[in-house]
Protein backbone atom coordinates (compact mmCIF):
# COMPACT_ATOMS: atom_id res chain seq x y z
CA UNK A 1 0.00 0.00 0.00
CA UNK A 2 3.13 2.25 1.27
CA UNK A 3 4.07 1.78 -2.86
CA UNK A 4 1.26 2.97 -4.33
CA UNK A 5 0.38 5.73 -1.73
CA UNK A 6 4.08 6.99 -2.74
CA UNK A 7 3.47 6.71 -6.70
CA UNK A 8 2.23 10.55 -7.04
CA UNK A 9 5.36 11.63 -4.77
CA UNK A 10 8.04 9.39 -6.95
CA UNK A 11 6.65 10.68 -10.20
CA UNK A 12 6.82 14.25 -9.04
CA UNK A 13 3.18 15.16 -9.41
CA UNK A 14 2.99 16.15 -5.84
CA UNK A 15 5.18 16.19 -2.91
CA UNK A 16 3.54 15.41 0.15
CA UNK A 17 0.57 12.09 0.21
CA UNK A 18 -2.13 14.32 1.83
CA UNK A 19 -1.88 16.48 -1.86
CA UNK A 20 -1.32 13.52 -3.68
CA UNK A 21 -4.91 12.80 -5.73
CA UNK A 22 -6.65 9.57 -6.33
CA UNK A 23 -4.78 7.53 -3.97
CA UNK A 24 -5.88 5.86 -0.60
CA UNK A 25 -3.50 8.05 1.79
CA UNK A 26 -5.26 11.36 1.18
CA UNK A 27 -8.91 9.66 2.31
CA UNK A 28 -7.24 8.09 4.90
CA UNK A 29 -5.75 11.44 5.85
CA UNK A 30 -9.13 13.66 5.43
CA UNK A 31 -11.20 10.78 7.38
CA UNK A 32 -9.03 11.15 10.12
CA UNK A 33 -8.92 14.75 10.35
CA UNK A 34 -12.87 14.57 10.20
CA UNK A 35 -12.68 12.22 12.91
CA UNK A 36 -10.83 14.02 15.46
CA UNK A 37 -13.16 17.19 14.98
CA UNK A 38 -16.39 15.47 15.21
CA UNK A 39 -15.09 13.47 18.67
CA UNK A 40 -13.74 17.18 19.62
CA UNK A 41 -17.38 18.13 18.89
CA UNK A 42 -18.70 15.74 20.74
CA UNK A 43 -16.79 16.50 23.27
CA UNK A 44 -17.81 19.53 23.83
CA UNK A 45 -21.72 19.02 23.23
CA UNK A 46 -22.31 15.77 23.79
CA UNK A 47 -25.70 16.21 22.09
CA UNK A 48 -24.51 16.19 18.96
CA UNK A 49 -22.09 12.65 19.45
CA UNK A 50 -25.39 10.14 18.23
CA UNK A 51 -25.30 12.40 14.88
CA UNK A 52 -22.16 13.40 14.51
CA UNK A 53 -19.24 10.64 15.58
CA UNK A 54 -20.90 7.38 13.71
CA UNK A 55 -21.25 9.19 10.60
CA UNK A 56 -17.58 9.83 10.26
CA UNK A 57 -16.03 6.39 12.09
CA UNK A 58 -17.88 4.53 9.35
CA UNK A 59 -15.92 5.79 6.68
CA UNK A 60 -18.12 8.29 5.19
CA UNK A 61 -15.81 9.46 2.75
CA UNK A 62 -13.79 6.71 1.36
CA UNK A 63 -15.60 3.67 2.01
CA UNK A 64 -13.74 2.38 -1.00
CA UNK A 65 -10.01 1.57 0.69
CA UNK A 66 -9.72 -1.48 2.96
CA UNK A 67 -9.48 -0.42 6.83
CA UNK A 68 -5.85 -0.59 8.20
CA UNK A 69 -7.36 -3.04 10.85
CA UNK A 70 -7.45 -5.77 8.36
CA UNK A 71 -4.38 -5.45 6.94
CA UNK A 72 -2.37 -8.15 8.24
CA UNK A 73 1.14 -10.07 7.70
CA UNK A 74 0.70 -12.14 4.37
CA UNK A 75 3.46 -14.45 5.73
CA UNK A 76 5.23 -15.94 8.81
CA UNK A 77 8.35 -14.36 7.93
CA UNK A 78 6.45 -10.29 7.44
CA UNK A 79 4.48 -11.26 10.85
CA UNK A 80 7.68 -11.73 12.97
CA UNK A 81 8.70 -8.24 11.48
CA UNK A 82 5.29 -6.79 12.29
CA UNK A 83 3.37 -8.84 14.21
CA UNK A 84 0.01 -7.23 13.68
CA UNK A 85 -2.18 -4.67 11.71
CA UNK A 86 -0.77 -0.56 11.69
CA UNK A 87 -2.68 1.87 13.69
CA UNK A 88 -3.66 5.12 11.29
CA UNK A 89 -1.02 7.45 12.49
CA UNK A 90 1.75 4.54 12.57
CA UNK A 91 0.92 4.05 8.23
CA UNK A 92 1.21 7.88 8.28
CA UNK A 93 4.90 7.90 9.11
CA UNK A 94 5.84 4.85 7.81
CA UNK A 95 5.05 6.38 4.11
CA UNK A 96 6.33 9.80 5.26
CA UNK A 97 9.39 8.70 6.28
CA UNK A 98 9.70 6.32 3.41
CA UNK A 99 8.61 8.81 0.82
CA UNK A 100 11.68 11.60 2.31
CA UNK A 101 14.34 8.50 0.97
CA UNK A 102 15.65 9.55 -3.05
CA UNK A 103 15.21 6.28 -5.29
CA UNK A 104 17.77 5.67 -7.93
CA UNK A 105 15.32 6.42 -11.52
CA UNK A 106 12.73 7.94 -9.46
CA UNK A 107 11.49 11.85 -9.91
CA UNK A 108 10.63 12.94 -6.46
CA UNK A 109 10.77 12.70 -2.64
CA UNK A 110 9.10 14.00 -0.20
CA UNK A 111 10.78 17.04 0.66
CA UNK A 112 13.25 16.95 3.87
CA UNK A 113 12.21 20.85 5.38
CA UNK A 114 8.95 19.51 5.39
CA UNK A 115 7.70 18.57 9.47
CA UNK A 116 6.54 15.13 9.84
CA UNK A 117 3.43 14.35 8.44
CA UNK A 118 1.28 14.11 11.84
CA UNK A 119 2.97 17.20 12.73
CA UNK A 120 1.44 18.94 9.31
CA UNK A 121 -1.91 16.98 10.07
CA UNK A 122 -2.35 18.67 13.96
CA UNK A 123 -5.03 20.74 14.11
CA UNK A 124 -5.22 22.97 17.04
CA UNK A 125 -8.55 21.28 18.67
CA UNK A 126 -9.58 23.79 20.96
CA UNK A 127 -9.10 26.72 18.45
CA UNK A 128 -11.10 24.63 16.23
CA UNK A 129 -13.74 24.44 18.49
CA UNK A 130 -14.39 27.88 19.62
CA UNK A 131 -14.38 28.55 15.63
CA UNK A 132 -16.98 26.28 14.96
CA UNK A 133 -19.05 27.91 17.85
CA UNK A 134 -18.46 31.39 16.85
CA UNK A 135 -18.10 30.98 13.09
CA UNK A 136 -18.77 35.12 12.49
CA UNK A 137 -15.34 35.79 13.93
CA UNK A 138 -13.52 34.62 10.32
CA UNK A 139 -15.74 35.70 7.97
CA UNK A 140 -14.21 37.03 4.73
CA UNK A 141 -10.91 34.47 5.61
CA UNK A 142 -11.00 30.99 4.96
CA UNK A 143 -9.87 28.31 7.09
CA UNK A 144 -7.61 26.16 5.88
CA UNK A 145 -3.76 25.47 5.09
CA UNK A 146 -1.62 28.31 3.59
CA UNK A 147 -1.47 26.31 0.64
CA UNK A 148 -5.20 25.99 0.51
CA UNK A 149 -5.54 29.72 0.90
CA UNK A 150 -3.20 30.53 -1.67
CA UNK A 151 -5.58 28.45 -3.79
CA UNK A 152 -8.66 29.99 -2.48
CA UNK A 153 -7.36 33.70 -3.16
CA UNK A 154 -6.12 32.61 -6.58
CA UNK A 155 -10.19 31.65 -7.11
CA UNK A 156 -11.20 34.65 -5.76
CA UNK A 157 -8.77 37.12 -7.39
CA UNK A 158 -6.89 38.28 -4.40
CA UNK A 159 -3.58 38.10 -3.13
CA UNK A 160 -4.43 36.41 0.18
CA UNK A 161 -7.05 34.79 1.95
CA UNK A 162 -6.37 34.87 5.76
CA UNK A 163 -6.83 32.47 8.33
CA UNK A 164 -8.59 34.00 11.04
CA UNK A 165 -10.00 30.83 12.54
CA UNK A 166 -6.49 29.57 12.84
CA UNK A 167 -7.59 26.51 14.00
CA UNK A 168 -3.88 24.71 12.40
CA UNK A 169 -0.73 24.29 14.32
CA UNK A 170 2.06 26.63 12.92
CA UNK A 171 4.58 24.16 11.26
CA UNK A 172 7.05 23.01 13.04
CA UNK A 173 10.27 22.50 11.79
CA UNK A 174 11.36 19.11 10.28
Amino acid sequence: MAYVDLNPIRAKLSDRPETSDFISIQARISDRQEERKALALADVLPEAAPTVVPTLAAGSTADWHVPLRRCVPYSDATAKLCPGPFALDEYFTLVDETGRYIRSGKRGAIPQHLAPILARLDLDVETWLEAMLSPGRFLGGAIGSAAARAAEALRRGVKWVVDRAKIHKPPTAA
